[in-house]
């Protein structure tokens, strides 16, 4: 269904991986007619019977690449993550890149279209919650708040305050610059030794991970650092890493983290609150950022302007 308006912010949605669930679909025609200002089309046959994911691959491509093609959206928003944007990327190889520039938002999954619209095509991205959440009304009033500010292009900048170093040489800086990347760990190993490998030199790279274990984290973790497409990155930003704890309970994961940050190249900071907990901060990718000092505190100060 479509609710588009003369005015307002056009939004197509997509569902690149896993289906939502069946009350979320029920829900989205409600929810679509309280947010004026918000213009949805949500195509008729997006959602299909699949074993596995929201649709067949190629029709989940042709919707992904319908959205990017046309020009009257501002925003595509992605329904859910789960697994199946990776695949997707070759559709995107394949496009001519679009002339008007829109903003992709979601998280999880969605890093794989994250990375390649920031190092491929050198868009900005927005590492938010994805629509299912809304609808849902599963978002803290705060964080909603700050996820639509960015999306209306309202907001300056967002600051996290008091991010902690992590390594020795995160303690020695000052002042940094750069434009962040990033996401989803297992994902963003996911994309090592194919087409769609990218190098996160001159980059801040954002990662958070969900229901891993310390020894799959470490895998992961080494994985990056072996790929060697850490080279050059100006720093590296923890955030919520839920649910990984070991079946005993014990969070071996902060030690994993510490371990391998110790002898890394690369400043290495975490307590940045996004990811996948309750309270889903949104980040801006692709925009410029900085990590600095203020009052004996490490802050992140992320650019919101696209």
């Amino acid at each position: 269904m479509s609710t588009r308006a003369k005015n307002g912010i056009n939004i197509a949605v997509v569902a690149p991986g896993f289906s939502p669930s069946l009350e979320v679909q029920k829900k989205f025609k409600d929810f679509a007619s309280k947010h004026d200002g918000f213009n949805f089309n949500f195509p008729a046959r997006l959602i299909q019977k699949n074993p596995l994911f929201s649709n067949d691959e190629t029709k989940r491509a042709e919707f992904l690449v319908n959205a990017l093609h046309d020009d009257s959206n501002d925003i595509i928003w992605c329904l859910r993550g789960g697994y199946g944007s990776l695949p997707l990327l070759k559709y995107l190889k394949m496009m001519v890149k679009p002339k008007k520039q829109k903003t992709i938002v979601g998280l999880s999954d969605i890093s794989s279209l994250h990375l390649f619209v920031n190092e491929f095509w050198g868009w900005t991205s927005v590492h938010g919650s994805n629509l299912d959440r809304w609808i849902s009304d599963q978002l803290p009033k705060p964080v909603l708040k700050e996820l639509m500010s960015i999306v209306k292009n309202e907001s300056d900048r967002s600051i996290y305050k008091n991010i902690k170093p992590v390594n020795d040489l995160a303690k020695q800086v000052k002042s940094v610059k750069s434009k962040m990347t990033g996401g989803n760990l297992v994902t963003l190993t996911s994309h090592l030794g194919t087409p769609f490998q990218t190098s996160f030199k001159n980059r801040f790279l954002f990662i958070e991970e969900i229901g891993e274990r310390a020894y799959k984290i470490d895998r992961c973790l080494t994985q990056l650092s072996l790929s060697g497409v850490l080279r050059g990155c100006q720093g590296i930003v923890f955030g919520q890493f839920t649910a990984c704890s070991e079946p005993s309970g014990k969070k071996l994961w902060p030690w994993v983290v510490r371990e391998w940050a110790k002898d890394l190249d690369v400043p290495v900071y975490s307590g940045v609150p996004s990811g996948h907990e309750v309270a889903q901060w949104p980040l801006s990718f692709g925009t410029p950022a900085e990590i600095k000092i203020i009052n004996d505190r490490f802050d992140l100060i992320i650019e919101n302007k696209r």
